[in-house]
């Protein structure tokens, strides 16, 4: 209370500073720095030192000057001396209340928690209110109580620490000066300008940056990791079944209808170490002087020049199988998420969040979980990603540009600032720093440079020309004496004057051609017609959008001096590339030309139905079937597995970017043209010799519809990163309903009403059909309520997409630790030991179905009963020449091996073939050994001249020794 018995309140408005004149006029001085000290001056006119830094002492000045002394330590009390010199308590503690006597010695309350309001007393007893916030700004009131604002003394900077220990900065008005947080993590872009009060990075963000500053080192550790435990998603834990052996190395579930992956491919991989022929030789012997070409169809690792186009073999190469099979999971699954990642941050124009979201989407996709390890289609989405990102770095020369939006006096406005998206790209600070900082400049300093560090009289000279020229012919006389300083040292001084040397740019550049070589014959080797061409038919429209944006680039190129362009070296990566990759093909078509030839005109893959579209339009929208939860265990669930596109909100955001934003995105343009030309094929079909025309011939509506899914992730992204304005609520929630009721409905029609789906009720209830409908509607919201600047509704969009693309294919392959399930058995142990005493001996199985026919080539053995993965006419002719029998054996296919009475080959189904064989047969196959579970088979050889002896019995499976 003053002396009047009035009390004044005055509220402090934010970022506002008051300072209280004192009754005589003159004015108090008050540094409001953290650990420094303030000045009052008391109605005399005295000045009473305040020390005001943490836990130390204050001392101030009373009315009659006499000092009072008050403790300003956290949690201690501190004391003031009123007009009287009566000391008034004040409790000081962090959150707690304190008490300062007025002139009377009245006491006035003061909340002093950290983020909340103060009082204090004036001299006429009138209070001011004081805001106390972190950060923020207090007012004072003066003793008559009127409030006068004042900026910040000039060329000075407030400072005030918090409780969380962050600092922020303010300017005056005659010096402005902010505190600018420009840490990679804070933004999309990794660029935050923090403008308004300078807030440091939480921890949180901390982790953020270095995860992806370090984001390749971690992922080498976790590879390292995996290798180092031998750790894979194989189901070959499902051999435990069919050898009797244990399985205790494992997490999850090995599935059994994958077989083509556990029974076949790595099957054949793990053969490649017991190879008759030679460890890791690229023919495997199927018979008595009858090779089997491996490097086409269900190519395995191989000692061959194509080893070097197949990077994910040498796992096998270089540390034998159990490393190999790691190496070959491990490696892809890590691989596949960085390109998918790093071709986000292009699409996307160096968002972060929404790659992450990609490369969940696409690595947890159940369609590409369940076709993890066959048909190359991990490898192709690897390929044409890598090759979009080095095509890309090699037409622009590394430099990528971001799109940011930044708030600033509460406009938007927009910038472009450099981001460098893979560490190559850091080659691009000179040429940036060049640009925008003058040709003059640039003169000086790489005279000054190259004077400096050459160190000679030439260096001096060529530093003065350069800076000369640059200021009169900006920088194209500076470009020509940079060429030849460049080429005289071989790119060093270029180097030290751009900040990377030419030799590292050049280096990088390199790299980029072979990935590039790599990628692009790697795609081709995959074989595999009826995805190679839709998921290129993905890629094309990003391609050709590359090419477009860097046209401006080439052009910029041109007229920049060799120094920052790189001109004079680029044609070395690019020959680089062509070689390379004319080399890989070459090599292909010349040794591996018979085996393309056997394929094509084999009667499957062959001459197999030439499909032209149409009568797929279920197909398209089917994946609500892979979020109900089915069994795991039922065949249905590979062909009817999916990718989680979240179909039809990608096309649902792209117009409204396009019709309400007014906002036509020539990359989402060509996306959606490409969407709309391939779902009119798998929908209405066209002529055959326009399919075959656009290598969509062998794309059967079963196979290519899915496929789509990854090109309708572009999409979305791609919509989500030009997406600026949030659609109301009430029709974002009328939209989504009416999209996730679509979505289901299609989805569940597919199950009733196609006559070409694969039988199996996947809505048991209808609580299913509504769970599925809800979670697509929260998506489908939240994807509408996205807006760029909104952190908040970003996080919860991708955040939740990617739990429900992650909760759906994270469970479908097992992990699991090496390949004891096969090697420890007693009956490959067997195996091998005889195929090592014996190896020309040749192994019939009989009575043994696929895939245990092929034990014996994994343990070494030459056996004839071997997966069939390119016709071997050679190996079958005692089938004769008939035609009806060639139209059976001539064909991609497993093989099953019987005792008959009669030569027959029958088919039993599209790849599976048996093989009935009498006594001759044998005999001309010259088999030596047989392999048979149970007594049923040798019990048909009563009677026949061959002499079966038993050499060993491991469990059900007993192995013979053929005497003539």
């Amino acid at each position: 209370m003053n002396q009047s018995g009035e009390a004044d309140k005055q509220k402090n408005q934010s970022e506002e500073i008051r300072e209280g004149m004192n009754q005589g006029g003159e004015a108090g001085r008050r540094t409001n720095r953290s650990g420094k000290s303030s000045d009052r001056t008391n109605p005399s006119g005295e000045a009473g030192r305040q020390t005001n830094r943490s836990g130390k002492s204050s001392d101030r000045m009373n009315r009659n000057g006499e000092s009072g002394r008050q403790m300003h330590r956290s949690e201690n009390s501190s004391k003031r001396m009123n007009q009287n010199g009566e000391p008034g308590r004040q409790v000081h503690r962090s959150g707690k209340g304190s008490k300062q006597t007025n002139r009377n010695g009245e006491s006035g309350r003061q909340m002093h928690r950290s983020g909340k309001s103060s009082k204090r007393m004036n001299q006429n007893g009138e209070s001011g209110r004081q805001m106390h916030r972190s950060g923020k700004i207090s007012e004072w009131t003066n003793p008559s109580g009127e409030g006068e604002r004042q900026k910040s003394q000039s060329k000075e900077t407030g400072k005030q620490t918090n409780r969380s220990g962050k600092i922020s900065e303010r300017t005056n008005p005659s010096e402005e000066s902010e505190r600018q947080m420009r840490q990679n993590g804070n933004t999309a872009a990794g660029i935050k300008q923090n403008r308004k009060n300078g807030v440091q990075r939480t921890w949180s963000k901390r982790i953020a940056e270095n995860t992806y500053r370090f984001r390749y080192g971690i992922g080498l550790i976790l590879f390292l990791l995996c290798l180092l435990f031998r750790v894979s998603g194989s189901s070959i834990g499902y051999w435990s079944l069919l050898l009797d052996q244990p399985d205790p190395y494992m997490i999850g579930e090995s599935r059994g209808p994958r077989s083509d992956e556990w029974g076949m491919l790595t099957a054949m991989c793990l053969a490649q170490e017991n190879n008759p022929a030679g460890a890791y030789e690229r023919e495997l012997p199927v018979g008595e002087d009858v090779g089997m070409d491996q490097g086409v169809v269900y190519a395995v690792p191989s000692r061959d020049f194509l080893a070097l186009f197949r990077p994910f073999y040498w796992g096998y190469l270089l540390f034998g199988s159990e490393v190999g099979l790691a190496w070959y999971w491990c490696g892809r699954f890590l691989a596949l998420f960085f390109a998918m990642f790093e071709l986000g941050m292009v699409l996307t124009k160096g968002d972060r969040l929404l790659p992450l979201f990609l490369g969940v989407s696409v690595c947890f996709a159940p369609f590409l979980q369940w076709w993890f390890a066959v048909n190359g289609l991990v490898e192709m989405l690897i390929y044409g990603s890598g090759f979009l990102l080095g095509f890309r770095y090699l037409l622009v020369g590394g430099e990528i540009k971001e799109e940011e939006w930044v708030e600033e006096d509460k406009k938007c406005r927009r910038r472009s600032v450099p981001f460098y998206c893979l560490k190559s790209h850091r080659a691009a600070v000179g040429r940036t720093a060049g640009i925008k900082g003058g040709w003059e400049s640039i003169g000086k300093e790489a005279g000054k440079t190259v004077g400096k560090k050459a160190g000679t009289a030439a260096g001096k000279t060529i530093g003065k020309a350069v800076g000369k020229t640059a200021g009169k012919a900006a920088g194209k006389e500076t470009g020509k004496a940079i060429g030849k300083i460049a080429g005289k040292t071989a790119g060093k001084t270029v180097g030290k004057i751009a900040g990377k040397t030419a030799g590292k740019t050049t280096g990088k550049s390199i790299a980029m051609a072979a990935m590039m070589a790599v990628c692009l014959v790697g795609y081709v080797l995959t074989f595999y017609p009826a995805w190679m061409a839709p998921v290129a038919y993905g890629f094309l429209p990003v391609f050709i959008w590359m090419i477009w944006e860097g046209r401006k680039s080439l052009k910029r190129r041109r007229k920049r001096d060799t120094i920052e362009s790189g001109r004079g070296t680029m044609w070395f990566p690019w020959t680089l590339f062509v070689l390379l990759t004319a080399s890989g093909f070459a090599y292909l078509l010349i040794t591996s030309w018979d085996t393309i030839l056997a394929l094509l005109q084999s009667s499957y893959p062959g001459k197999a139905a030439i499909s032209q579209g149409g009568g797929a339009g279920f197909w398209l929208l089917k994946y609500p079937l892979s979020l109900t939860g089915v069994r795991m265990d039922d065949p249905s669930v590979i062909e009817n597995s999916s990718v989680i596109c979240f179909a039809p909100i990608g096309l649902i955001v792209s117009l409204w970017i396009v019709g309400k934003e007014k906002k036509p995105d020539r990359l989402l343009l060509l996306l959606l043209g490409v969407e709309a030309v391939l779902t009119w094929y798998y929908c209405m079909g066209t002529t055959p010799w326009i399919a075959k025309l656009f290598l969509l011939n062998y794309t059967n509506a079963h196979r290519g519809p899915q496929v789509i899914g990854f090109l309708r992730l572009f999409v979305l992204i791609r919509a989500l990163s030009c997406k600026e304005q949030a659609v109301k609520r009430l029709p974002a929630a009328g939209i989504a309903g009416a999209a996730a009721v679509f979505a289901v409905g299609i989805s569940w029609c597919y199950t009733k009403h196609d006559s070409a789906a694969e039988r199996y009720e996947y809505w048991t209830s209808a609580w299913m059909v509504i769970a599925v409908t809800a979670v697509l509607f929260v998506v489908f919201y939240l994807f509408l309520r996205y807006e760029k600047g909104k952190m908040g509704r970003r996080y919860g969009a991708l955040g939740l997409a990617g739990m429900v693309v992650f909760l759906s294919g994270f469970r479908i392959n097992p992990v699991r630790f090496g390949t004891d399930v096969i090697t420890e058995s007693a009956v490959y142990q067997e195996i091998h030991r005889i195929a090592e005493a014996d190896p020309d001996g040749v192994w019939l199985e009989l009575g043994i179905d696929y895939p245990v026919s092929n034990l014996v080539t994994m343990a070494g053995g030459i056996s004839l009963t071997a997966s069939q993965t390119c016709p071997e006419l050679e190996r079958w002719e005692i089938f004769g020449q008939d035609e009806e029998q060639v139209e059976v054996y001539n064909r991609y296919c497993h093989v099953r091996a019987v005792l008959s009475e009669e030569i027959r080959c029958t088919l039993l189904q599209t790849d599976y073939v048996q093989m009935e064989l009498n006594e001759e047969a044998l005999k001309t196959l010259s088999v030596d050994y047989v392999l048979t579970r149970g007594a049923a088979q040798m019990a048909l050889a009563d009677g026949w001249e061959i002499t079966f002896e038993p050499v060993a019995q491991c469990g059900e499976y007993e192995i013979y020794r053929c005497l003539y």
